[in-house]
């Protein structure tokens, strides 16, 4: 199979298709993680293709989901221009076989932290995001019992599943 090799590929999504989408990082392009289709035909996949148009960029992108019949994905991006965060959710469309500029996703889904991981399912968009509210004191908590409690909140940093409708 040609997707596998000595890096390290991840985060696959399947169209009805069979075409995968992952995401890799070579060594020959510029940028960091980008994300690459290896496309199923006559029952073996496809050298892989980085995505052309409007997906990748010289930051990162990573965490593909590729809607079943391909008309859209939505992924993560890393020191894109328009960004909110560290790591924001964006939409792309396949027209007529080549990916749109993509779209930030918008402050409704995406933070100043880093939001990824992205899953559509019934119309809804599941996603991980490490928001936090924990307070960052400036002397400190004044008992171990304030700072277990900041550190328990739901959004205390650590990865989290978040889900919106994704007509919103």
């Amino acid at each position: 199979m040609p997707i596998n090799t000595e890096r390290d590929e991840f985060y696959p999504a399947v169209a009805k298709n069979g075409n995968l989408y992952f995401t890799t990082i070579k060594e020959e392009l510029e940028s960091a993680d980008d994300i690459f289709v290896s496309k199923w035909k006559n029952g073996a996949y496809k050298e892989p293709e980085i995505l052309e148009g409007g997906v990748n960029t010289k930051g990162a992108e990573y965490n593909a989901f590729i809607a079943p019949d391909e008309s859209y994905i939505i992924f993560g991006g890393w020191r894109r221009p328009n960004g909110l965060g560290s790591g924001d959710m964006y939409i792309s469309e396949n027209v007529d076989g080549k990916w749109s500029t993509a779209k930030n996703l918008g402050d409704k889904i995406n933070s100043k932290y880093m939001e990824f991981c992205p899953f559509v399912n019934n119309g809804i968009l599941y996603f991980t995001s490490r928001r936090s509210s924990v307070s960052s004191k400036e002397n400190g908590f004044t008992s171990t019992k304030e700072l277990i409690s900041e550190l328990n909140k739901y959004d205390n940093g650590s990865s989290r599943i978040y889900q919106v409708k994704l007509s919103d």
